[in-house]
């Protein structure tokens, strides 16, 4: 069995090569997510299989959450304007169709059925937890976080399911959940709304700014503690590799100094 260690660099440039298109790029930048990228190889770098099983896998993942996340992108300019939608939108919504096409010949290319069954499921999945979570009734923050947990995590822990490494989806979720609530409040801190958060309702009313960006901080240190005591030394010397990849893998960090200086 040949394998060896896949880099972030190589990836990168390997999904690249996969989804180059010349007339697409002339309209829309591809939206891939570097975070749950770090978080996939480091655990492909911790399995044997051969490396060009793991590389197809990681590439599957990454262009179905490239694809859903250019279609959220257009759901969230129209929700947010009453203006049709422009061509580049519509370029946007094509380049996601594209982007998942090319996710069914990648697994098409290594014969693997049951891995496509897994994530064609995890899919319809995250289809249905989104439109709960943006149209259903209102829900309390941490029906909303776990709602979201499972939007942002369900490929990667399908993925471990599927490879038999079951033992690290809770700490895939809670990495990429920490990620994902870090740009959220970011966005809150900067601009004042939210992709997921706002609306959200509280006994007494709705969340103002500053009571949400609490919660949401809170919520994060709690993920960030429990990725921190439950992370796995392989993985670790896996992340440690390439840390400038990983912003959470910073804090990490600088959670682990700051308890030494203390």
């Amino acid at each position: 069995m040949q394998t060896s260690i896949i880099t972030m660099e190589d990836m990168k440039k390997e999904i690249q090569a996969t989804i180059k298109q010349s007339f697409l790029e002339q309209y829309i930048q591809a939206p891939v997510d570097e975070e749950k990228l770090f978080v996939l190889i480091a655990i492909m770098n911790d399995i044997k299989l051969p490396t060009y099983r793991k590389v197809q896998y990681i590439l599957a993942v990454t262009l179905i959450q490239t694809a859903l996340d250019a279609h959220d992108l257009v759901r969230v300019k129209g929700e947010a304007s009453e203006q049709p939608f422009s061509v580049q939108d519509q370029l946007t919504v094509l380049a996601g169709d594209y982007y998942s096409g090319l996710y069914y010949f990648l697994l098409s290319k290594i014969d693997d059925l049951r891995m496509v069954r897994q994530l064609a499921t995890a899919i319809k999945d995250i289809n249905e937890e989104k439109m709960a979570l943006l149209y259903g009734d209102t829900e309390t923050l941490h029906k909303r976080v776990q709602r979201l947990k499972r939007i942002e995590t369900l490929l990667i822990t399908r993925v471990v399911q599927h490879i038999g490494c079951e033992y690290i989806a809770p700490l895939a979720e809670e990495w990429v959940l920490a990620a994902v609530l870090i740009k959220e409040r970011e966005d809150l801190e900067k601009y004042g709304k939210s992709k997921w958060f706002c609306g959200l309702k509280q006994s007494g009313g709705s969340f103002d700014r500053v009571s949400l960006i609490g919660h949401l901080s809170d919520w994060i240190d709690e993920c960030l503690q429990y990725t921190k005591s439950d992370l796995p030394l392989r993985i670790q010397e896996n992340m440690r590799r390439e840390p400038y990849h990983s912003r959470l893998y910073r804090e990490l960090c600088g959670l682990e100094l700051n308890k030494e200086e203390g």
